[in-house]
């Protein structure tokens, strides 16, 4: 089996337990790191990982205010 290597942002939200439109604004201010493949936004498997783990020592309402 081929492990994916991007996930949907709704797949994304879920994995780091935020919503839909709050994970959207986390993208949309860059906090998360997204890219796109034609008109669709996709979010590395490994650069979610990446940030939830540098997440782990910050304040969680810094997370979410992109600061």
């Amino acid at each position: 089996m081929i492990e994916r290597l991007f996930l949907k942002p709704a797949e994304a939200a879920t994995a780091i337990g935020v919503g839909r439109t709050s994970f959207y604004k986390l993208v949309k201010a860059g906090v998360i790191p997204s890219c796109r493949v034609g008109k669709s936004i996709r979010i590395s498997v490994s650069a979610l990982r990446a940030w939830a783990e540098a997440q782990a020592g910050s304040e969680p309402d810094k997370a979410i205010r992109g600061q």
